[in-house]
């Protein structure tokens, strides 16, 4: 069922962080104390019996090797990168050779059933992935592979087929659907990883933005829509609208969550944030203890 799936995607994901060290030399492993990975030992992770290590060539044998020691840990978690990489990737990539030629994109509310699949997808399983903390520890030790994967095909995407007359047709339309399905998969875990490695900390202005990300998801779209409608028939370029209606959409949205959403309890419930706390005021004591 759904449970023992989230169970098997937790389990990749630790298993795939783990897998992050197979190519570090077993001397730097003893060196740094056996921190390898997100495990955190006093002994060398090389050790035979490590639970935390794959079946491995034994250290004495490694630690008598002239040089680094590279797979002392083993081969890469294939089966880890794939549910992590390749699962989600397919399931977006078959979703859309099957719904995409059928349903175009329209942002309608009713008709628009490849588009529903793609966002509904990524809200439930964001929703799942990102309260395990082992996809987070994941995250954290693969994104410098992630982010290489995006350079990469971000860069075949530019040369092949976004800056070119290039028609792809058939196969080779799949072909660019499957490029450009990992590619924004892989952004997304880069943004993800980068952003728990390097913005996980306790901060005011932080903790301000968690709160008022979900209003301002709900409020931009319906703000952009009021603001563009008049400058369709202006003569201004487009530099100029992009500017004006970037700037002009954040202000109001501020405007409304800062003063008004933010400070009213049931617009905060309905913007999805919890109610304002009720304050309690603690009543001197009677004296005399009478009534």
């Amino acid at each position: 069922g759904l449970g023992r799936l989230v169970s098997r995607v937790g389990e990749g994901r630790m298993d795939l962080a783990r897998s992050g060290a197979a190519v570090r030399p077993v001397h730097a492993q003893r060196r740094s104390a056996g921190q390898c990975g997100p495990c955190a030992r006093t002994v060398a992770l090389a050790e035979p019996g490590d639970p935390c290590a794959p079946p491995q060539r034994p250290a004495r044998r490694a630690a008598q090797h002239p040089g680094p020691v590279f797979c002392d840990r083993g081969v890469a978690d294939v089966p880890g990168y794939f549910r992590l990489i390749g699962l989600p990737v397919l399931w977006h990539w078959g979703g859309q050779l099957l719904l995409g030629p059928h349903f175009p994109t329209t942002n309608a509310l009713l008709d628009d059933w490849n588009q529903h699949f793609h966002y509904f997808t990524l809200f439930v399983t964001g929703y799942v992935l990102c309260s395990q903390t082992q996809f987070w520890t994941s995250l954290l030790h693969q994104r410098r592979l992630t982010l290489a994967l995006a350079l990469v095909l971000t860069t075949v995407l530019y040369a092949v087929y976004w800056t070119t007359d290039y028609d792809p047709e058939g196969w080779e339309l799949s072909l660019y659907f499957l490029i450009a399905t990992t590619n924004a998969w892989c952004i997304l875990l880069t943004i993800f990883g980068h952003g728990y490695r390097y913005l996980h900390f306790p901060n005011r202005f932080l903790t301000y933005a968690n709160e008022a990300v979900y209003p301002f998801y709900i409020l931009h779209q319906t703000v952009i829509v009021c603001l563009a409608y008049p400058l369709i028939d202006l003569t201004l370029p487009m530099e100029v609208k992009f500017v004006y209606l970037s700037f002009a959409t954040f202000v109001i949205c501020w405007v409304l969550y800062h003063f008004l959403i933010k400070r009213v309890s049931v617009l905060r419930v309905l913007f999805g944030m919890k109610g304002l706390e009720k304050k309690v005021v603690a009543l001197p004591p009677v004296e005399g203890g009478g009534v």
